[in-house]
């Protein structure tokens, strides 16, 4: 039975956990609210007179910016806090990033050994990117984009001219959505001093690593808003209408990336029985593994076939799938050891037939997959939910913004 003094020790862990749902990682919650304290300090001391947050995945940041501002500097105008789309293509989106910095097949190219050394050697957020970081071809690039610049023009009118102007991210890896953004309002606003930051460097790990700093990355309507199909540079609201564009994009996407893995599995029955055929007669090898061979062939066609009936890979267990491959080749390393060393080239070759027809060896699987989770209800399949998801976010960082404004980290 737990002490009283036990209890007491664990009701405020409990208490945080019930206060944070979607920052519920306190070490990371930490290090976001210490780096969006920094970066509102700099902002201040450097006499930035409107921010940009590149959407939609900093868009939040905004929010939580603007607490803090209000906290630390009650008496001082808070600089114009505004929003532009220019990043990469995604299922549901086109994306305006490669389009104005060039195709993805030259983005070595622009990506020069002197930017890739400053931005590895970047302290965020406190050091600042300069449009003049950006190639003069790249700049050439953008420049050449008229209807692009028009529409940034006609967006913001005159509203960064004369004035210091910093471009946030969330995340940086590469740099390429600042610097195109840089690029791009540089150049549609040549009166105007603008700088690029984020809050984290990605580790390039994948974006499980990368959410551990920003939970909210790549969580449909969490920002608040619809990144449309079009290549945009203003998101949308979230609203039904848009919804539904999105979903269609999203649906025709997930049929395409469907029907070319399907092609591939037709092929699983054949092979897979001629490998069962082919491993029945291996009377040398013991019984017990060809047995556990053949099970574990059958249990995969029936995954299988489900898959080509349904269509979805709804009820498909993936980590099945893959455990059952390794369990195959290694079963299939044990019957080589017991069968003639002239058995093992065919033996070898009918394993790759089934290789090949085995859909989460394709990446039109793992992209299928994708796209129908961000179809379901976690993604875009209800409008409220997700507008409830940036209600609960919004509310989280606000909480957490607050959490500074005790008079021991207050400002002098």
């Amino acid at each position: 039975m737990e002490s009283r003094s036990e209890r007491i020790q664990t009701e405020p862990v409990e208490s945080e956990r019930a206060r944070y749902e979607i920052l519920s990682n306190p070490e990371a919650r930490e290090r976001l609210k210490e780096r969006m304290v920094e970066l509102t300090d700099r902002i201040h001391e450097r006499g930035i007179g409107a921010v940009v947050f590149l959407d939609n995945s900093a868009r939040p940041l905004s929010w939580m910016f603007s607490a803090l501002w209000g906290a630390r500097y009650p008496e001082e105008k808070k600089p114009d806090v505004r929003y532009v789309n220019i990043g990469s293509t995604t299922y549901e989106h086109a994306g305006a990033g490669h389009r104005l910095g060039g195709t993805a097949s030259d983005s070595s190219s622009f990506l020069t050994d002197k930017v890739r050394r400053k931005v590895d050697g970047m302290n965020l957020p406190s050091d600042w990117l300069r449009p003049g970081d950006v190639p003069g071809t790249w700049q050439q690039n953008i420049a050449q984009h008229a209807d692009e610049l028009e529409r940034l023009e006609g967006v913001f009118r005159q509203g960064f001219d004369d004035r210091r102007v910093l471009v946030v991210d969330d995340l940086i890896s590469s740099g390429r959505s600042v610097l195109v953004a840089l690029s791009a309002l540089s150049v549609a606003f040549p009166r105007a001093e603008f700088f690029g930051t984020a809050l984290f460097k990605s580790d390039g790990r994948g974006k499980a690593a990368d959410r551990r700093m920003v939970p909210w990355l790549s969580v449909p309507g969490m920002s608040g808003i619809l990144e449309i199909p079009e290549s945009d540079l203003i998101s949308s609201r979230i609203t039904d209408a848009e919804t539904g564009r999105i979903r269609t994009v999203l649906r025709e996407a997930f049929q395409g990336h469907m029907r070319v893995m399907l092609a591939h599995t037709k092929w699983f029955e054949p092979s897979s029985a001629r490998l069962a055929q082919f491993v029945a007669s291996c009377a040398d090898a013991d019984a017990a593994v060809r047995t556990r061979v053949q099970d574990g062939l059958a249990e995969m066609e029936g995954m299988i076939r489900t898959l080509q009936v349904t269509g979805t890979p709804e009820g498909f267990s993936r980590e099945r799938c893959d455990s059952l491959v390794r369990e195959q080749h290694e079963l299939i390393r044990t019957i080589k050891t017991q069968i003639p060393t002239a058995r093992h080239g065919e033996m070898d070759r009918l394993l790759n037939d089934v290789g090949d027809a085995t859909p989460t060896n394709y990446e039109e699987f793992d992209a299928a997959c994708d796209i129908w989770q961000r179809l379901g209800p976690e993604g875009y399949g209800s409008v409220r939910a997700m507008m409830e998801r940036a209600r609960a976010l919004r509310a989280e960082l606000k909480r957490l913004a607050d959490e500074d404004s005790s008079p021991s980290v207050m400002p002098r």
